[in-house]
């Protein structure tokens, strides 16, 4: 688990023990992939996802987690973007990407990057249902269908 937040990470720890996973998991505090060191075979990403607008609207209890868990520039994919340039570089051969963006920045995804082949997952309500939105939040992408440089 690599995390930038020193806090993220405590809780992290907590979490580990208490399912004893400490020899399954290690967290490494690390500005996206600055402190990794080796390739995965998947890597599960939430990134923030806001944008600056976004964020300006959103009501007061989202202002209760730290800014940067979810603002991401003026679209909301500046994150995304360092991910989706430099994933390939970390994943195995046959690994895999899979990301949560919200909706508005899932859309723009679909149109700054039309060349990379998204998978996107459906959400499904816990009885079953399709979930009323229309766009789908979580993509994968295998390692072989990201581009080498963006």
């Amino acid at each position: 688990m690599a995390d930038i937040s020193h806090a993220a990470l405590e809780v992290a720890h907590v979490n580990i023990n208490k399912y004893s996973l400490n020899d399954r998991v290690r967290c490494i505090r690390s500005d996206l992939f600055d402190n990794i060191q080796n390739k995965y075979d998947l890597i599960i990403t939430n990134p923030p996802y806001v944008s600056i607008s976004e964020y300006q609207k959103c009501p007061e209890e989202f202002k209760n987690e730290p800014k940067i868990a979810l603002e991401s520039g003026k679209d909301g994919l500046d994150i995304l973007h360092k991910i989706l340039s430099q994933a390939k570089k970390y994943l195995n051969k046959n690994g895999s990407l899979i990301a949560e963006v919200g909706f508005p920045a899932a859309k723009l995804l679909k149109k700054k990057y039309p060349r990379i082949l998204f998978k996107w997952f459906k959400y499904r309500r816990p009885n079953g249902k399709e979930s009323i939105f229309g766009m789908h939040g979580v993509f994968l992408c295998k390692r072989s269908d990201l581009p080498d440089s963006l």
